[in-house]
């Protein structure tokens, strides 16, 4: 009977050993996608972080190409908007330019003076080159803007007949400015005058009023 009973539990036995093969055949595949799961894990991720890093890096130069063309910007609208809010805009204001020694003007003769003067319009300072006659008596120096009032041609001291000479249209001058003949309407126009011990110094012109005088 124990023969018949050992005979009877070796078939079960080998048919349980049989089926250990097939259950250990799942194991590795199972196990074998679980590898493959954190593999393409680990890609995905490591592949996001590298997408992180080119959209900050893009961000990055993005924001300074913004910030340095806000700042040309800037730089160049500067000046424009100072000119537009300034309380001086299209008013030019003159100073004050030394145009010689007093001590070498001749008396009683007018004389051409060549200068340099500062010029402020707004926000901007030019320096100009402008001319004035100056005539130099004993009590005083008189200085003469160099355009005539007619149509501010230039005009000359003509020794010869002792005036302030035209050529575009014959107007003349006497030697104090006034007008001895036409077509100019009005005297000629003068400038401001100090003197500063023996150093002359030019102002702003006053324009003349008055009429034709003979």
């Amino acid at each position: 009977m124990r023969e018949k009973r050992v005979r009877q539990q070796a078939p079960q036995q080998a048919s349980h050993l049989g089926k250990l093969p097939s259950c250990m055949a799942i194991a590795p595949s199972r196990n074998s996608a679980a590898l493959g799961g954190d593999s393409r894990g680990r890609r995905r991720g490591k592949a996001k972080m590298e997408g992180d890093r080119r959209t900050t890096r893009r961000s990055f130069y993005q924001r300074m190409i913004f910030g340095a063309t806000s700042l040309i910007a800037a730089a160049l609208a500067l000046p424009a908007v100072a000119y537009l809010f300034s309380p001086f805009r299209g008013e030019a204001t003159g100073t004050w330019a030394e145009a010689g020694d007093v001590m070498e003007l001749p008396l009683n003769e007018p004389t051409e003076l060549l200068f340099h003067k500062k010029q402020a319009d707004g926000w901007k300072t030019t320096v100009k080159r402008t001319t004035a006659w100056a005539v130099h008596n004993e009590n005083e120096v008189t200085a003469f803007a160099p355009q005539c009032t007619h149509l501010g041609c230039g005009y000359h001291w003509d020794k010869k007949n002792k005036n302030f000479l035209c050529p575009c249209h014959a107007s003349t001058f006497s030697i104090d400015g006034r007008v001895l003949s036409g077509p100019a309407p009005r005297p000629l126009d003068r400038l401001e005058t100090r003197v500063e011990g023996t150093r002359l110094w030019l102002g702003d012109k006053k324009p003349s009023s008055g009429e034709t005088q003979t």
